[in-house]
């Protein structure tokens, strides 16, 4: 009995304390609630700031990688830019684009050459006199970016930038590259960033998100931060109310301690806050009226209540003992642990998938030429034995028809995954995905081309689709790697380029990109060009523009990047002709993903070409004359065996030396070159209708068929018998 009594003073006592420390907490619950949101606010702004700068130190990483790349110095060499160097500046538009699609928040990135004027950016290359529409679509002006970099040094450096309407602020972070001895200025690396695009800014119903600099103003996010800027002028960090279109918000901002020197601030809903700790006030008065119960209880029911208490409460005491008397029941205890359990077991998964994407992430840099170390792929692959790069990606021209008829792709296993079970075997290799639909997978025990079409077979089954796969050629050294993966990547960029709907099945990278040595004419056509719209003869040019698009653009044996090359060069020779309304023509012909839309872009900008035709002066016509009058005698005499260069300017009674030099001035190649075209072209017609090689050379004036053999490999790059094969 007298245990029975400490049991229930015991109990009362349990009872009681909770229930005037409740009341206790009731009473001093408005200022723990201010407390609670103060110390919510500056963690979880701390949180989404953490992520925000370490944007910014990302991007100057990616400046610091950039600024190694051996392209810039050699570019920043040329003051007038000729096809080659224009040719480079277009490769690093796709290193540019990589770096700009580390983060959500990059919105541009790219490097500018001071000595040409030349911009290139993530999107394409622009000319000193185009280069104001590369920032249109930021709504910011060139002029103002070329400021900013003029104010960059040799490390990183963070300076704001706003938009023409102050609606958007931006963030450069920039760098300047010289010569070793940090005198010449080769180039200025920068990258936009715009914070409120990251997933960490927040930005929801009840919770706002503002970034203001030094001064108070207010830099991006919610339009309420310049209200609040004002309410906290002068101080490091403030926290208070304010009100905003009829509601109190909660505010709190804190100083800048980072690269960019900002000042990050939070607005939180009041109302949210009360209306969450509604279920903890339901949850209180019911905790009383169980506590109340429980005492009158205790007193009626001790007897019958003091079996199961005497069990359970060595459990209570035992959970209470290192959690301060929080839990009072196994049932709590249990779920506590369960709680933990699954939060740990989340943690460990987030670590996982970090791990892998950290990984992952390192291995496109290296193949993408970011890195020169190989040490990602050697926990993948063994040095010194042999691997293959795969690309798989759904067949465009039968995707659509397999999805419908197998009801969509809904249900499916990930294509990544299927790839990784068909091909990888443990250690031997490594799978990745880029974007939504394209698998890189690099396969080291499989190597056979065969067996490689097997398993793509049972893949292509496994995933329901029709698959594309690009296969490398066999790389023995892990340095070999990111060659393969450009011959895979320029092939897809060529079936893309051209629209060709590739067959299912797999296709070696390196046979797709087998062109011919020899590209024809174009500079020959490009000088044509030119003189064409000098004369301001619209049919003159559009003729030429066709055989141009014929014979030297739009040829699917060429290489897309020499394409994308001669474009540029048409443009530029389109440019003095073309009224500034015209230049957002110019940037879509240069960007034109695929051939057909290149060639109709290309027509539009000679359709909007001002051609104004000039005067013929007697000098120019002499020397129309002059030439027409030597092509005449060449056509009229190339049978003869003695005509030479020598005997043609006796023939027109005039100097050899002046004659070749200003016959070449006015066509562009001399007088021999133009004979042997001519007897070339004879020739060539003779051989068609079934003349022997040593009849044809008679006949066009070569004295023996060594000579027009030699002609014909020196200017059309085959034999006479190989000419006659391809017809």
């Amino acid at each position: 009995m007298k245990l029975y009594r400490r049991f229930l003073a015991t109990y009362l006592c349990v009872c009681l304390i909770p229930l005037v420390f409740s009341l206790a907490q009731v009473v001093g619950m408005r200022q723990e609630i201010q407390r609670s949101i103060a110390k919510d606010q500056e963690v979880t702004l701390r949180t989404a700031q953490g992520d925000l700068e370490s944007s910014l130190v990302e991007a100057a990483n990616t400046l610091d990688l950039l600024s190694e790349n051996e392209l810039l110095e050699s570019l920043s060499l040329e003051e007038t830019v000729s096809s080659t160097a224009l040719y480079d500046m277009c490769s690093l538009i796709p290193v540019l684009t990589v770096a700009s699609q580390q983060r959500a928040s990059y919105v541009s990135c790219f490097a500018y050459f001071p000595s040409s004027g030349y911009l290139v950016s993530n999107k394409s290359t622009y000319h000193p006199d185009l280069a104001g529409i590369s920032t249109w679509d930021l709504n910011i002006q060139y002029q103002d970016l070329l400021a900013k970099l003029e104010e960059s040094g040799v490390n990183a450096s963070v300076r704001t930038i706003y938009s023409q309407d102050g609606q958007n602020g931006y963030l450069l972070i920039s760098k300047n590259c010289y010569d070793s001895r940090y005198r010449t200025l080769h180039a200025s690396l920068g990258i936009l960033i715009q914070l409120d695009r990251e997933e960490s800014f927040l930005d929801t119903d009840s919770t706002k998100m503002f970034v203001l600099e030094a001064d108070g103003t207010l830099f991006c996010g919610d339009p309420g931060g310049a209200q609040v800027a004002s309410l906290a002028a002068g101080k490091d960090s403030a926290q208070g109310r304010v009100r905003l279109s009829g509601q109190t918000w909660l505010y709190s901002v804190y100083p800048g301690e980072s690269l960019s020197n900002l000042r990050y601030g939070l607005l939180v809903l009041e109302n949210a806050y009360y209306r969450s700790l509604e279920p903890l006030l339901i949850q209180l008065a019911a905790l009383i009226l169980v506590i109340v119960a429980g005492v009158i209880l205790a007193v009626f029911l001790s007897r019958r209540t003091w079996s199961p208490f005497r069990q359970i409460l060595p459990i209570v005491k035992r959970s209470a003992a290192g959690r301060d008397s929080e839990y009072h029941s196994l049932a709590e205890f249990s779920q506590a642990l369960t709680d933990f359990a699954k939060e740990k077991e989340l943690l460990l998964k987030q670590v996982l998938a970090s791990e892998q994407r950290e990984d992952a992430l390192a291995i496109w840099q290296y193949l993408l030429g970011f890195t020169q170390d190989s040490s990602c792929l050697s926990r993948y692959l063994e040095e010194s034995q042999p691997y293959r790069l795969l690309s798989f990606s759904p067949s465009p021209a039968e995707r659509t028809a397999c999805e419908a008829s197998q009801g969509g792709p809904h249900g499916r296993v990930p294509l990544c995954k299927v790839v990784e079970q068909v091909f990888l075997d443990r250690q031997d290799g490594v799978c990745l995905t880029i974007g939504n639909s394209v698998v890189v997978a690099l396969v080291q025990n499989t190597v056979e081309l065969e067996e490689i079409r097997q398993k793509a077979a049972q893949a292509q089954e496994e995933a329901g689709l029709p698959l594309v796969c690009y296969v490398s050629e066999v790389c023995l050294q892990l340095s070999n790697a990111p060659e393969a993966w450009s011959w895979i990547q320029r092939a897809a960029d060529r079936d893309s380029f051209w629209q060709e709907s590739r067959r299912p099945g797999v296709w070696l990278a390196r046979d797709l990109l087998e062109y011919p040595s020899y590209f024809g004419d174009f500079p020959l056509h490009r000088k044509q060009l030119f003189a064409a719209l000098a004369s301001g003869k619209p049919e003159r040019v559009r003729k030429l523009l066709d055989t141009i698009l014929q014979e030297d653009l739009l040829d699917p044996r060429l290489p897309v990047e020499l394409i994308r090359n001669r474009c540029v060069s048409i443009i530029e020779a389109l440019l003095p002709y073309l009224e500034e309304k015209d230049h957002p023509l110019e940037a879509r012909a240069m960007t034109a993903p695929t051939a057909q839309e290149m060639g109709e872009q290309l027509l539009t900008l000679f359709q909007h070409a001002k051609l104004q035709p000039e005067r013929e002066d007697p000098a120019e016509r002499r020397d129309n004359q002059l030439v027409a009058q030597v092509q005449s005698y060449i056509r009229e005499n190339y049978q003869d065996p003695f005509l030479n260069v020598s005997l043609i300017a006796d023939r027109l009674g005039r100097n050899l030396s002046t004659l070749s030099h200003q016959y070449k001035d006015l066509t562009g190649h001399g007088l021999l070159e133009d004979l042997h075209a001519v007897r070339l072209e004879a020739a060539k017609r003779l051989l068609t209708e079934g003349k022997t090689v040593r009849e044809a050379a008679e006949l066009v004036g070569y004295g023996d068929s060594r000579a027009l053999i030699r002609a014909f490999k020196r200017y059309e790059g085959s034999t006479p018998g190989q000419f006659v094969e391809k017809k």
